[in-house]
């Protein structure tokens, strides 16, 4: 297969057999343009401020267009060598083709996830679009009719579809604006010559122009007189109201009028109840209880007694007087026990008894409601990365740790883990991007009141940033402390580092060690905020560590060289890929890597992949695979990558600590156990002066044990510096030189910083 660049776009992201991956990946080998070009593709992709081309635009380089059929295939054969130029020489076009090329594989690798309740919701849209239209009038009609006795009913005529009337869009109609203008103008005109002749032409003209705009006196009369009332549906009522007139003649029951319009039948006299649109906007007060006649009850508010159609009907023909308002309620005495307070006085629409606004409520009485607060995004967010990245999740049922599909929902309580050389991508529901830099273990722990994510984080690199919201919260737990994040600006970026401190010669399961969070600004401005209070504002290239929740003073410091560039050597990255492809989702993953790490597997050849399989093991707290990578002088070159897996998991809890001390005594007894055990430590100047240095010197003559010279090398390495051209996996004679010079070095041997502090 020809190294170009759409092949080498399909390699990077997974798209090619597993035979033209692994020849690509030769070529790329072979060639250093390609090896560059491949770091660049990685580095444009990833920046955050590089400028992007044009939307619009004419050419080859500036239509759109032509990215989309350079991706299918579809450009020109004499064009590509063209449009690939552009893309070598512009970073912009680069990263543009590679970023489509990313998401193409990301929407059309994995299948379309969508959530149980929206495909009901849209399942039961079909269901209504499907039903035909109700027919009202075919409905009242059949109800209506009736068969005759001894007749035989027709069957029921089927409702007729009406096609609906074809509606034309509003941008296909046409405008009908034609004679709009002139209309508009020959008004205006008139308009302005009226008011010309108004203000400055003759006497006589202005006359006439005023008597066209006034109205006639019969209607200047009517004008002037009383409005009519509100009732206008009634007849005008006379001051001598008849006392017995005719009663009102009852319409035909086929055509009575609704309820609000109809006679009451036990109406008093005289007196025809007025609808309840037409009442008037005053309310009727309520007639006082009679006492003349023990017995009597009172007349409910809202029918009208006996005694009272001249109150409520006015005296005037024309107008409505408004009624009095009735006497104020006296209050309760057991309510008002001084007698000093009268209804008068009472807030306005407070009944008595009632509480007073503002006023403590008395005991007994309920609550008032408090709002339910906001409830927390349904997801945390989702995964975002292509099939060669890896994240892990842990399944708290069956105790495996599993690997997460491309695009997978995030939820609450989930515990992930980035193994060694990944960078998974995850988009939280609040518009953050949290990118693992390496081996991170984080947890989503939840939301907190102000609707911030809460990241609890046990170790790692991240970087984050804000996707175009300004004032985005993020909340990071570390040992039980949190910290409050802010992203103040829509392009504020982060760097992210939670370090275990390795203090040399400390146990670290009597002193477990201490966190300690490291926040760089790589974008914007980065408002930290600890439990206390205390407030600190990061601009570009400003750092501020934070121990034990509470954030030191930042300072001004050069950004650590992995957030920006990705370091990851051509064999790495050769490993990623390999098991990245390998490793599938429905299966417990450290059954799989178990077996990439043993020696016999087809993967096994290339020490690269085994040693990554390795190292991610180490992450998942099973150790034995690197206590036998130690002893395996195939794999030499990756000692160290695997020693410091080791070294990290001491420090990283007393848990893991306990578990790499048993899986040494495991593999090499209690005696050399105890002693590997404790190289892990690290070693402090006096302690060195105590003995220790002849004990690792020692390790060094041990022959028959190949992981004791190993660890022991790779400590007074870690203490001084320097190896003296001494290979723990040479033979004995090769060793005997190498091995004698370490021993002159017995008692000045001395850790590298004090060598340093000695020669300021």
């Amino acid at each position: 297969m020809r190294l170009t660049l759409r092949t080498l776009l399909a390699y990077l992201d997974g798209n090619l057999e597993p035979a033209d991956a692994e020849d690509i990946g030769k070529k790329i080998e072979e060639s250093e343009f390609a090896t560059k070009l491949v770091h660049l593709i990685r580095d444009c992709t990833r920046r955050l401020r590089l400028d992007t081309p044009a939307l619009v635009g004419r050419g080859l380089a500036a239509d759109p267009n032509s990215v989309a059929e350079y991706l299918e295939y579809r450009l020109d054969d004499d064009r590509v060598p063209e449009f690939e130029k552009i893309c070598l020489e512009s970073e912009a076009h680069l990263a543009e083709v590679a970023s489509c090329h990313q998401i193409l594989t990301l929407v059309l690798g994995e299948p379309a996830e969508i959530e149980p309740n929206l495909r009901t919701r849209l399942y039961a849209l079909a269901g209504h679009v499907d039903a035909p239209p109700p027919q009202g009038d075919s409905v009242s009609a059949g109800a209506a009719t009736t068969v005759a006795p001894g007749t035989t009913a027709a069957p029921p005529t089927p409702p007729v579809v009406r096609r609906p009337k074809p509606e034309v869009p509003d941008y296909l109609r046409e405008k009908s604006w034609r004679w709009g203008p002139i209309v508009a103008m020959v008004l205006i005109g008139t308009l302005l010559t009226f008011a010309g002749l108004l203000a400055f032409g003759p006497p006589h003209l202005r006359d006439r122009v005023t008597a066209l705009w006034s109205p006639p006196a019969e209607d200047a009369e009517q004008a002037e007189a009383p409005a009519p009332p509100p009732d206008s549906a009634t007849e005008p009522v006379e001051e001598d109201v008849p006392e017995g007139p005719p009663a009102a003649e009852e319409p035909p029951a086929e055509k009575a009028e609704p309820a609000e319009a109809a006679v009451v039948d036990d109406a008093p006299p005289g007196e025809v109840e007025m609808p309840a649109a037409a009442t008037p906007s005053v309310p009727t007060p309520a007639a006082p209880p009679t006492t003349d006649e023990p017995g009597s009850e009172p007349a409910p508010a809202d029918e009208p007694g006996p005694s009272a159609p001249a109150a409520e009907m006015a005296t005037d023909a024309e107008t409505v007087a408004a009624p009095l308002p009735p006497e104020p309620t006296p209050i309760p005495a057991d309510l008002n026990p001084g007698g000093d307070v009268t209804p008068a006085e009472m807030p306005e629409g407070a009944a008595p008894g009632s509480p007073t606004p503002g006023a403590p409520a008395p005991e007994g009485a309920p609550a008032e409601p408090v709002p339910a607060p906001t409830p927390p995004p349904s997801t945390f967010g989702r995964l975002s990365t292509s099939k060669l990245e890896i994240l892990l999740k842990f399944d708290p049922d069956s105790g495996d740790w599993m690997r997460m599909p491309a695009a997978a929902p995030l939820q609450t309580g989930d515990v992930l883990l980035s193994p060694p050389l990944y960078r998974p991508t995850l988009n939280l529901s609040t518009n953050l991007n949290v990118q693992a830099d390496g081996a991170a273990r984080f947890e989503l722990a939840g939301w907190s009141p102000e609707q911030a994510p809460i990241l609890d984080v046990a170790y790692g690199r991240f970087l984050m940033l804000t996707v175009g919201k300004g004032s985005n919260p993020l909340k990071l737990r570390v040992d039980g402390h949190e910290t409050l994040l802010t992203f103040v600006d829509p392009e504020s970026t982060l760097a992210l580092e939670v370090v275990r401190e390795r203090v040399p010669g400390q146990d670290p399961v009597a002193e477990p060690s201490t966190a300690v969070v490291h926040v760089y600004s790589t974008g914007g401005l980065i408002r930290i905020e600890d439990e206390a209070g205390a407030i600190q504002e990061l601009p570009y290239e400003a750092m501020a560590s934070i121990v034990g929740g509470a954030v030191q003073d930042s300072v001004q410091a050069a950004l650590p060289e992995w957030t920006t560039t990705e370091q990851l050597t051509d064999a790495q990255g050769k490993a990623r890929r390999e098991l990245g492809g390998y490793l599938e989702k429905d299966k417990p993953i450290g059954l799989q890597l178990r077996e990439l790490a043993s020696a016999q597997h087809v993967l096994a050849r290339h020490r690269e992949v085994r040693t990554l399989a390795v190292r991610c093991l180490a992450q998942l707290d099973e150790f034995d695979s690197s206590l036998a990578a130690l002893d395996d002088p195939d794999l030499r070159h990756y000692w160290a990558d695997v020693m410091g897996e080791l070294q990290a998991a001491v420090v990283r809890s007393p848990e893991s600590a306990t578990k790499v001390q048993t899986a040494l005594e495991r593999h090499r007894g209690a005696a050399d156990g105890a002693l590997l055990y404790r190289m892990l430590w690290g070693y402090t100047g006096p302690q060195l002066k105590a003995g220790a240095d002849r004990e690792l010197v020692e390790a060094l003559g041990r022959n028959d044990a190949l992981i004791v010279r190993v660890m022991g090398l790779l400590t007074l390495e870690d203490i001084t510096g320097a190896t003296l051209s001494y290979h723990p996996e040479d033979t004995e004679f090769q060793r005997r030189v190498p091995y004698t010079n370490w021993q002159r070095r017995v008692g000045r041997i001395v850790p590298r910083e004090e060598v340093r502090g000695a020669g300021r």
